[in-house]
């Protein structure tokens, strides 16, 4: 397994060290727009392979459904872009889904961390190239008004001041 790498190392690996120095700067146009929406980010985090924390989602969204997903991915982002917790650590994320209200059991939510490249595979691949499809690079992303089959859904990716995401949801209303 990837060990965790430091978040500032991440982006000058990436994008250079001009994009790491943004980490620093209060006024960039993410730290200004995660405040306006209510996101405190925590820059001093480090980048986790993602794959437990996609498997335990997609599985509760299998047995529990979207509206229950949705409320994990929440406290996931919550913990991790705020918080800078770890989201590849088994007990957390079990922790994260029981604070939401799942009722999916431990043993069961270990059993899909571990057989991850096993159970998933086939999501995964669907998922991976469903984004390609729409070009999503980062989070949050918004569909709406559609699905992965909708080539008329809006879409935006980043995050939006409420009257901006309140423009599209009436603009998908229409289109409806």
């Amino acid at each position: 397994m990837k060990e965790p790498e430091d978040l500032g190392e991440h982006l000058t690996k990436k994008y250079g060290f001009a994009a790491a120095q943004q980490l620093k700067n209060p006024n960039h146009r993410l730290m200004t727009m995660g405040k306006e929406v209510g996101i405190q980010f925590e820059n001093n985090r480090k980048i986790y392979n993602t794959i437990k924390a996609h498997a335990v989602m997609e599985y509760i969204k299998s047995k529990e459904g979207n509206e229950m997903a949705n409320k994990f991915m929440e406290v996931l982002y919550k913990n991790y872009f705020e918080l800078a917790q770890s989201i590849d650590d088994h007990d957390k994320l079990i922790e994260w889904s029981k604070n939401v209200g799942s009722t999916l059991s431990d043993t069961e939510l270990r059993d899909v961390m571990d057989n991850t490249s096993k159970q998933f595979y086939e999501v995964q691949q669907k998922d991976q190239m469903w984004k390609r499809q729409f070009r999503i690079s980062g989070v949050p992303f918004y569909i709406i008004g559609g699905d992965e089959n909708d080539e008329d859904a809006i879409t935006f990716s980043g995050a939006y001041p409420a009257d901006y995401i309140a423009e599209q949801l009436k603009l998908a209303s229409q289109n409806a």
